[in-house]
């Protein structure tokens, strides 16, 4: 986007050099769902001389997307058959402003809140994912992870995706950053993309313990058994509970989530105990130490004490 605003004639007019800019500033805004920047674009491209029905596809789009960020409301049925097994991406935007992210007062973890007072039914949020990937996708790989620390132990990880979202991050600092804050089993360089020498600089070790934290199976593509995985940034947020006050609904990779009884303002927000993240495609519940059993000791602990690693 930065390249196609800097190419913006500045003296000399050249209406076809900034027809191009103009279209590609807003194709590259709407692809970040900067959709305010994207109707401003279309709508100097439309100022020019000449027909541009790029600009009027994209003006129309970026307006739906800007209608459902500030309403909350969305045509589902129209995502429904928008979406296929060839096509399982939603194009939809955010709706978050009825949630905010706050320390959780039942956990050591941040949790989402209500920022309003919400009824039975109500949408609290709706998000697209961060990344996703499919089956039958080339970036769809899995592999095997093994632990030292559980020898016996073996679980099915989604690499795939983790690439992908390392280069998301990489893409987009501003979000990447928000993603980095998410719980993980590993922070050292923080919720900063870091820039060195020019280039992003990402811990990929961090992403790898985000990502197999805070993956959802993703689906509900109508007549297809297609499926899925994805990371969201603003429901992982949400914590789970045998007192449940919403419920989530995957459709492609959008996520809707709706209250299912009343919420006040502030309140925390909470999803069944059956509705958690699943860290691959394949794999049931996360295992913790006390699932099984003390800690071994590492192969190099191993050895030190005569036995085998």
């Amino acid at each position: 986007m930065t390249d196609a605003i800097a190419s913006l004639s500045d003296q000399t007019p050249d209406e076809h050099k900034d027809a191009k800019s103009y279209i590609r500033a807003g194709q590259a805004s709407y692809a970040l769902g900067k959709y305010d920047a994207a109707v401003m674009y279309s709508k100097k491209l439309l100022d020019l001389p000449g027909d541009h029905p790029d600009a009027a596809k994209l003006l129309s789009r970026a307006e739906a997307r800007l209608y459902e960020q500030n309403s909350g409301i969305y045509d589902i049925a129209a995502i429904k058959n928008s979406i296929s097994g060839k096509k399982p991406r939603v194009d939809a935007a955010d709706f978050l402003k009825n949630t905010t992210v706050q320390s959780s007062v039942h956990s050591h973890s941040r949790g989402l809140f209500a920022a309003r007072n919400l009824e039975a039914g109500d949408l609290i949020l709706a998000e697209t994912a961060f990344a996703s990937v499919w089956d039958r996708e080339k970036t769809h790989v899995m592999a095997m992870k093994w632990d030292a620390r559980y020898p016996k132990l073996f679980s099915e990880q989604e690499v795939g995706l983790w690439k992908v979202v390392l280069q998301q991050v990489r893409n987009n600092p501003v979000a990447g950053g928000r993603l980095l804050e998410l719980p993980g089993d590993h922070n050292v360089l923080g919720s900063h993309v870091v820039e060195v020498d020019g280039m992003q600089v990402v811990d990929a070790y961090q992403v790898h313990e985000i990502v197999a934290c805070n993956t959802l199976r993703l689906g509900g593509i109508p007549g297809s058994k297609r499926r899925g995985s994805g990371i969201f940034i603003r429901s992982s947020y949400t914590n789970h509970s045998g007192d449940p006050n919403a419920e989530r609904v995957i459709i492609g990779d959008l996520v809707l989530i709706h209250a299912t009884k009343a919420i006040a303002d502030s309140e925390e927000i909470y999803l069944g105990a059956g509705e958690e993240a699943i860290p691959s495609l394949e794999t049931g519940d996360r295992l913790s130490t006390d699932d099984v059993g003390p800690v071994p000791p590492s192969p190099d602990e191993a050895l030190a004490t005569g036995g085998s690693p």
